[in-house]
């Protein structure tokens, strides 16, 4: 079902000066007779991780800038051309994002609303790589796995996420992203350029682990510092300037830490507000359903009052056809006596 969603973005980004390299993680590669006639394509059928085809592509990128994007959206040309113009004028950048649509289309209509508002001018700007990943996991959102990114830290970055497989599934994209904030500064611009679909569901490995169950069992303990030693090992071997092995230990498992409370507290908040519409829901239904009784009550004694005005007792009918025969006499009188 995803792969006709495939075919459409190839479609999309046909004759524009953009190539594009897929790595199809489908049970079933994609008839090539389908994918003779496009050529700014590499196809690659490759029934792997999410992280491990990633890491697969690292060898292949040749441009100046890279990036990704699921198999049904789409990236506008001119928003594009926008985060590489940001990126040309500003080195310290090494990742630039646009603003995001999230779109669902049904039948002949396409129904779509501002996603991931978070990300408007979510920037990342600190001059120490300690305080940009701090900053970074406690405001979280994902602001450069989907950006334009230079392609010698996307490298990196992938390579990195390449390594190992952990059960949380959502340790890939936080690998990611805790990478590009050491090595650079990033930024958000207001500039339209990511239409996010919403016609399938999000697809992981593994969708029975939430992070911080995760991170905080002991039982995962293993995986959780496996994820550590990955990570610094990685960024002392890629950049070992201003850190040691051991003090990017403790700045990974902090940013972690903060990643973890940030996510607790979104949770609590996200609670709260569900509760609160709950609340108000309900005395709206309550308010409502009063008024409704209100409403069929008065209906109610209106028609009574109705009935109740032409409700006649058997002496009343009585009464008044004596009175009608009466009536009659009276007239007929009045008509002979003329």
């Amino acid at each position: 079902n995803r792969q006709k969603y495939l075919l459409r973005s190839i479609e999309y980004f046909n004759n524009k000066s953009i190539k594009m390299v897929i790595l199809d993680g489908t049970n079933t590669p994609i008839d090539e007779k389908l994918l003779k006639v496009y050529s700014n394509i590499q196809y690659f059928h490759l029934p792997i991780s999410f992280a491990e085809r990633l890491g697969f592509s690292s060898k292949l990128i040749t441009t100046k800038y890279v990036a990704l994007l699921g198999d049904d959206d789409f990236f506008l040309k001119t928003g594009l051309i926008k985060l590489i113009e940001e990126l040309e004028r500003n080195n310290e950048l090494i990742s630039c994002m646009g603003s995001c649509l999230n779109f669902n289309k049904k039948t002949n209509n396409i129904f779509y609303r501002p996603y991931y508002n978070e990300m408007y001018n979510y920037n990342i700007l600190q001059n120490i790589a300690e305080e940009r990943m701090y900053y970074h996991m406690s405001n979280y959102t994902c602001s450069s796995i989907y950006a334009v990114v230079r392609t010698e830290y996307w490298v990196k970055a992938v390579e990195i996420m390449g390594q190992e497989l952990f059960q949380d599934p959502a340790i890939p994209e936080l690998q990611f992203e805790l990478t590009i904030s050491y090595f650079g500064k990033s930024m958000v611009i207001p500039t339209l350029t990511w239409l996010r679909s919403n016609e399938n569901l999000s697809i992981s490995h593994n969708n029975n682990i939430e992070f911080n169950n995760w991170w905080n069992d002991t039982s995962f303990s293993n995986d959780k510092n496996k994820l550590i030693n990955i990570l610094a090992k990685s960024f002392y071997t890629f950049n070992n300037k201003n850190y040691t092995y051991q003090s990017l230990l403790l700045i990974i498992e902090n940013s972690f830490n903060l990643f973890s409370t940030w996510k607790e507290n979104r949770l609590k908040n996200n609670t709260t507000k569900y509760f609160q519409f709950e609340f108000k829901m309900q005395n709206f239904i309550f308010n409502w359903v009063k008024k409704v009784i209100k409403i069929i009550r008065s209906a109610l004694n209106f028609f009574k009052r109705i009935m109740a005005s032409v409700v006649v007792t058997d002496e009343e009918k009585q009464s008044l056809l004596q009175n009608h025969d009466a009536e009659k006499e009276s007239k007929s009188l009045r008509i002979l006596q003329i």
